[in-house]
């Protein structure tokens, strides 16, 4: 580490300093003294030198920046690397992550929309983007924005769980935000026969006019309760509420 900090110190010219500052990074990363990597590896960022290698810095500095707690400087390289890549391969992982640290740890869905709207344009079926751009539509209150992605959710998620929480988010919405109920019969439809018979999407099938799902015992399923939380709706709390039952 001492030959290398003083290669750094005496390099004698930027580009130099910057591949030398590269190799220190990894040697700190490779002793696990990971804050200490983040100058080193910032160091190797300052001009081109790295040529392909600098992605490898990049990665590493972001994921250095997230360790411990520097979202701003994360956000910032971030910002700095869009402005330098085109293709849709390599923007979309940049702003999915700046979308979510926008998102979870800088409280700002504003930003984080702006981020996600761009990975899904490009990506039109990346889940991770998706998932994450709904959560942002429901925090700034965009209800016709958070059906569009409720419905790309509902084909384009990978697992079938995330699938059926999409058709039924989807419903909620068009029943007490959108007042759309012929809509929210039509997405009750497509949920799969396996998941009838729950409480939450027999009350939501109620609350749209459905028939309800016989119990097997002679009678109907009690969905009362459900039921009551979905029909309670007034504001973002009872919102809340409701998308707890899914």
């Amino acid at each position: 580490l001492h030959v290398l900090r003083d290669a750094m110190e005496r390099a004698p010219n930027a580009e130099d300093r910057a591949r030398v500052a590269f190799r220190l990074g990894r040697a700190y990363l490779a002793l696990d003294l990971h804050y200490d990597a983040i100058h080193p590896f910032e160091q190797a960022l300052v001009t081109d030198a790295l040529g392909s290698a600098a992605d490898d810095a990049a990665e590493r500095l972001l994921e250095l920046y997230g360790r411990f707690g520097r979202w701003t400087d994360h956000q910032t390289l971030c910002d700095r690397l869009l402005a330098e890549r085109e293709a849709p391969e390599d923007r979309v992982p940049l702003l999915v992550r700046q979308g979510r640290v926008s998102l979870i740890e800088l409280g700002d869905p504003s930003r984080a929309r702006s981020a996600l709207e761009e990975a899904i344009h490009l990506s039109p079926r990346h889940a991770t983007a998706l998932t994450l751009l709904r959560d942002a539509y429901e925090a700034v209150g965009d209800a016709d924005a958070l059906a569009h992605v409720l419905r790309r959710l509902e084909t384009a998620h990978p697992e079938a769980d995330g699938r059926v929480d999409a058709t039924l988010r989807l419903a909620i919405v068009q029943l007490n935000i959108l007042k759309a109920p012929t809509e929210a019969q039509a997405t009750l439809r497509r949920l799969p026969d396996v998941v009838r018979g729950r409480p939450e999407v027999e009350a939501a099938r109620a609350q749209a006019g459905l028939p309800a799902r016989a119990s097997g015992v002679g009678g109907t399923l009690d969905v009362a309760p459900a039921a009551a939380e979905l029909t309670r709706f007034d504001g973002a709390a009872l919102y809340e509420r409701a998308l707890r039952l899914v």
